[in-house]
């Protein structure tokens, strides 16, 4: 658009052609001079005004400022001739950048013949056909196209924008040279169409345009006996043709899913208000810019291979060459849009395979449990032949320990050290002298207890190990649990990667507040120890975490509550997005709490919610990190007795509409001691079936 108002931008491409309109009315043939003051405006901020220009065009070209540039070309003038001017000294104009220009004329004797033209500011622009400002003289002319790209006139532009109070637009023409004229329809009457004063613009049928050859001869559809040739104009607007309407859906809706992703799109719903017809439709994919598709179908599909966030585009035309374009937000991820289960009984061998610990070794799940009869108490261990087990024949199992003693290996927690499953266990024979020992196996497919070595961790005192959580501390094994002579909260590490004795292990009392250390839970958070557990003397959920790697002593631990809850709890820790969070029974009420730091010191630092109001939520719970949002197995021990799964729709979920909560297994009394992995990217859930006293998995395809 090219407007004579130095408030506005006018838009360009190509070589600058300034094409100035002589209306010679006062003097015959002569040699005039056209002179140009041309001012550069990279910040927008320095506008050229008409005293500046006159003042830069009357100053010797050295003592110029260096953004300006006036220069002047001497022609024989003939009543209304258009002269073009294009060859400024100084670098070439730079693309997207502001300039000003203003021009005046002289005759012969050095009298202007008009003041100096309003200075315009214009911007040149890549992509567009060139578009020639005129420069007022005598009669301020406002605009020109001229040998534009191919199409004729015809009274037709090719391509209009609404831009808050004007409209926006490019030509393409003949060879003919056109000017045209702003036409404001007078609300008043009906006898005037236009007026030489501009309103705002408020629609494509505010302004109406009538081109004019040089001897005023109408071209365009309207009445002839409407054109006023003495009328000079106010501005120019190129908006003869209302463009087409783009419109873009996507099968499926939304467009998401897993890699490869087949996405269909179809543009049927575009549409042109006067053309009626959409002519080309070209298809971006990926929405950056380049068209992968030119001249496509109206229907057309895609497969998406990798993952990541695109915007996929169509570009409608219409058949004077205006366009409109649509986009759909496609999302390839790895996050499947719903979790589909098998589930699969591993053990039922008529005991009771309960406290369940899952892990991944190579790429398929192995499970540790504890397996009691009337006179023994074993430690199992059930290893996977495949990734995707579906039933009891996927598994291989076989017991790791089997001793005198109801409670030998009650509590087992379960890692994968150097390529080989380890675990912890409590050893109780019955007599009140458990301790905490460690099992190791000698390749990473035992198959029989002979493939296992074990030694204490800990055995100084009479009922150690309960509730113990392993990890890895950078390298080195470390384990939390509770002391039950005592009431305390314990922690063990190992001062090598690979312990193989006794003598290997450090421990020490980390909390002996109260009656604490059930449920403790251990992760590593920036390369230091943390454990969450209950204060069961208060119905405290608290929070450990260690101010070195390898703690010694209690006083290496900075210790506080999360949250008070009205009973005994069991709870969960996780490390989602670098803070610590926390999932925990509250009045049988599943709630989730998280930090708003890496190293939190007080309660005010945890926010806390429900997540499942409609269960009766047992002790034993599990969570994940899926796809960086936490994700929860859980028993709801009411009346329905199932096992349910929790998964958040975002990394910071607030309340529990923030959840999606499915059960995964119904089929009687299921879902107790739920303990969860990630394995190829899917939670896998061990957990006890209390009807049939079997282990059981859910895996989620």
């Amino acid at each position: 658009m090219i407007r004579q108002d130095g408030d506005r931008t006018v838009s360009f491409a190509g070589e600058l052609d300034l094409r100035v309109r002589v209306d010679n009315e006062n003097s015959a043939d002569s040699v005039a001079h056209v002179i140009f003051c041309l001012k550069h405006d990279p910040e927008e901020d320095s506008p050229l005004t008409t005293s500046e220009a006159l003042t830069y065009i009357n100053t010797a070209p050295g003592s110029l400022p260096a953004d300006i540039d006036v220069t002047w070309e001497s022609w024989t003038v003939n009543p209304n001739m258009l002269f073009t001017y294009s060859d400024f000294k100084g670098s070439p104009f730079v693309k997207d950048e502001r300039y000003w220009i203003a021009a005046v004329f002289q005759a012969p004797d050095g009298v202007e013949r008009s003041p100096v033209s309003t200075p315009m500011r214009f911007r040149i622009l890549p992509g567009y056909p060139t578009i020639e400002p005129i420069i007022g003289i005598d009669k301020i002319m406002t605009g020109v196209v001229s040998g534009c790209d191919g199409l004729p006139l015809e009274g037709a532009v090719v391509h209009y924008e609404h831009e808050g109070d004007y409209l926006e637009g490019r030509m393409t023409g003949t060879d003919g040279k056109y000017e045209f004229h702003v036409q404001v329809p007078n609300p008043t009457t009906t006898s005037a169409i236009h007026e030489t004063s501009r309103g705002d613009v408020t629609g494509p049928t505010d302004y109406e345009l009538v081109a004019e050859s040089d001897d005023y001869t109408a071209i365009s559809p309207l009445d002839p006996a409407y054109l006023d040739p003495a009328f000079t104009g106010y501005e120019v607007d190129f908006a003869f043709n209302v463009g087409p309407t783009a419109d873009l859906e996507s099968d499926p809706d939304p467009a998401e899913g897993e890699p490869p992703l087949y996405v269909s799109f179809d543009a049927s719903g575009s549409s042109d208000p006067d053309h009626g017809v959409i002519v080309r439709y070209d298809w971006d994919w990926d929405g950056d810019g380049e068209y992968d598709l030119i001249d496509g179908d109206t229907v057309t599909d895609h497969m998406y291979m990798e993952e990541g966030e695109f915007d996929a585009t169509v570009k409608v035309w219409d058949a004077a060459g205006a366009w409109d374009t649509a986009s759909v937000e496609v999302d390839v991820s790895s996050v499947p849009a719903s979790l589909t289960w098998v589930v699969q009984t591993v053990d039922s061998n008529g005991s009771s395979s309960i406290r369940p610990s899952i892990a991944e070794l190579n790429g398929k799940p192995v499970i540790s449990y504890w397996d009691y009869e009337v006179t023994h108490g074993n430690i199992w261990f059930a290893q996977a032949d495949t990734a995707t087990p579906s039933a009891t024949a996927d598994w291989d199992t076989h017991i790791i320990r089997s001793v005198s003693g109801l409670f030998y290996g009650s509590d087992s927690s379960m890692i994968i050290n150097n390529g080989v499953p380890v675990v912890t266990a409590t050893v109780d024979n019955g007599t009140g002298d458990g301790d905490l020992k460690y099992f190791i196996a000698g390749s990473s497919s035992p198959s029989s207890n002979s493939d296992w070595t074990e030694y204490f961790i800990d055995d100084s005192a009479n009922q150690q190990g309960y509730y113990n959580s392993q990890t890895l501390i950078g390298t080195y094994p470390a384990v939390s649990y509770y002391n039950i002579s005592d009431g305390n909260l314990k922690y063990a590490c190992a001062d090598t990667a690979n312990p193989t004795s006794t003598s290997n292990w450090v421990h020490h009392t980390v909390d002996n507040s109260a009656n604490v250390g059930q449920y403790s839970a251990l992760v590593e958070i920036n390369s230091l120890p943390a454990v969450a557990y209950l204060d069961i003397s208060n119905n405290d959920v608290k929070y450990a975490r260690a101010t070195v790697s390898a703690p010694t002593t209690s006083t290496d631990w900075q210790i506080h509550t999360v949250a008070s809850v009205a009973s005994d709890t069991g709870l969960s820790l996780q490390v989602l997005n670098g803070v610590p969070v926390i999932c925990y029974r509250d009045s049988y009420t599943l709630h989730y709490a998280a930090a708003d730091t890496a190293t939190p010191s007080t309660s005010s630092n945890w926010t806390s919610h429900s997540v499942d109001t409609t269960a009766s939520t047992w002790t034993y719970m599990s969570m994940v990190d899926l796809y960086g949002r936490p994700a929860i197995a859980y028993h709801d021990g009411g009346t329905a007795k199932d096992l349910k799964f929790a998964w958040a729709d975002s990394a910071t979920p607030t309340s529990a509409s923030n959840w999606d909560v499915a059960v995964v297994d119904s089929t009687g009394d299921v879902g107790r001691y739920a303990n969860m992995t990630v394995i190829n990217d899917r939670p896998y859930i061990s957990y006890f079936d209390n009807t049939n006293y079997a282990l059981k998995l859910a895996r989620a395809e």
